[in-house]
């Protein structure tokens, strides 16, 4: 992962950039981008790919002023960039010099057909909204097929309407560039053993040379999405050939159906992904020393919730509960470091037992705070903790009763910030941190 450092050391606010495309935007695939692309790369990123769109062909610009115009800090605008390029979206070019210059050049989104077959791009969408949502998505973009059996081609030639008497030696106003229709197409580069796939396919089934760039493609992209060895994907092949015709979509159902057979707990293994780093605290330098409270941060930063959730229990996490992460990761969209901060709260509530009910009735309120960081959550828990304690309190007898509604959820007590915690409790705490730390990467 590119740290801000490396970001920083790359490329400046006062760089020159300009925006270059062959492509031309249409309605059509604005409503593409919407639909389909949005709930993947997000706002901020669709956002920049928009504003490059805008300024085609302009004058070299510094970073500084499309920084300014979107708001975002100059990691934000890396991470939106590289978001992009991963999916075909948008190219970059840099010249090299004492001061690098850099070329954008945004590509069309691929087409809605393309995109709900491609395995990467399907599942992706899928992954990141639900099951009504992808379907009524899906079926927006589908239109009916009306079978051209019993209809006859009637259809002129250009010959039937036109004759040129003469044929011109040379034709003025030719032109060298002009709008093309290149889509995306994921940036996928993801190792697989061609050698060991061909070694394990039958012969006689398939020859080596029916398989088309685009046949392979596919291929490679089910066995990274479901996890397949080479050789059992060979084996997979061979189940959805018929008369030495291979069948994508059988070959589809064949892999999600080994998937579940053998890793039925999680879709995309979402769990072992860490908090993204334009959402992390902002690094010290190398002689200022953390507090608790930030080192405490940068631990659940920095670990996967479900290594967290592993140390946490002292065991491996059974399927229930890693599917449990998954939906707070997928449905509920908390990030993974505000994950770790849930976990942490609910089982220190719930003596250390892994109660779904609970955990999903706090992630449901989180969800709506649309919370970020982990310094968001922290100060979230600790706000809630402070209006438990409030509520617990014996009011004074007055003459007139008053009702106030509190929020009571019950929030962790691990911020060593909190009020009324002694010498003695601070240091449990920190104690504590320490062991939490000591097994985690």
């Amino acid at each position: 992962m590119t740290t801000d450092y490396q970001i920083w050391h790359e490329i400046q606010p006062t760089n020159l950039y300009v925006v270059q495309s062959e492509g031309v935007l249409s309605e059509f695939d604005r409503k593409t981008l919407f639909s389909l692309y949005l709930p993947i790369v997000g706002s901020q990123a669709l956002t920049l790919y928009m504003t490059l769109w805008d300024e085609l062909f302009q004058v070299p610009t510094a970073h500084f002023r499309l920084l300014t115009q979107l708001n975002i800090s100059l990691p934000q605008l890396v991470e939106s960039r590289k978001r992009l390029e991963s999916l075909g979206l948008l190219q970059t070019y840099r010249l090299s010099g004492d001061l690098p210059q850099f070329m954008y050049e945004p590509i069309l989104p691929a087409t809605p057909k393309t995109f709900f077959n491609d395995p990467l791009l399907n599942a992706l969408l899928y992954a990141f909204t639900d099951d009504a949502h992808y379907r009524r998505t899906k079926a927006q973009f589908e239109l009916p097929f009306i079978e051209r059996e019993g209809y006859e081609a009637i259809s002129a030639t250009f010959t039937d309407c036109y004759e040129l008497e003469y044929l011109p030696l040379e034709v003025p106003g030719t032109m060298n560039y002009a709008p093309t229709r290149k889509r995306a197409e994921v940036n996928f580069n993801q190792p697989f053993d061609d050698q060991l796939f061909f070694m394990n396919l039958p012969k006689g089934v398939l020859a080596p040379n029916y398989f088309s760039r685009e046949m392979l493609d596919v291929i490679h992209k089910q066995a990274y999405i479901y996890d397949i060895p080479a050789n059992e994907m060979a084996l997979l092949v061979t189940q959805a050939t018929t008369d030495q015709q291979l069948d994508l979509e059988q070959l589809r159902k064949d892999a999600r159906m080994y998937y579940r057979m053998q890793k039925p707990a999680t879709k995309l293994q979402f769990a072992t992904n860490v908090q993204p780093g334009h959402l992390r605290q902002q690094p010290k330098n190398e002689e200022q020393e953390l507090t608790a409270r930030e080192k405490l941060i940068a631990m659940f930063e920095t670990t996967a919730p479900l290594n967290f959730l592993s140390n946490r229990l002292g065991r491996n996490p059974n399927q229930f509960e890693r599917e449990l992460l998954e939906k707070l990761l997928v449905e509920y969209k908390l990030q993974p470091g505000v994950v770790n901060v849930l976990l942490d709260f609910s089982l220190r509530n719930t003596q250390n037992q892994f109660r779904a009910t609970y955990i999903e009735k706090v992630a449901a309120s989180w969800s709506t705070q649309n919370l970020q960081t982990v310094a968001e959550a922290m100060a979230l828990a600790k706000q809630n903790t402070q209006a438990k304690a409030k509520a617990k309190t014996p009011a004074r007898t007055t003459a007139k009763k008053t009702t106030k509604n509190l929020r009571t959820e019950v929030i962790p007590e691990w911020d060593n910030e909190a009020p009324n915690l002694t010498a003695d409790e601070q240091e449990a705490e920190l104690a504590r941190i320490k062991e939490l730390m000591k097994d985690l990467k």
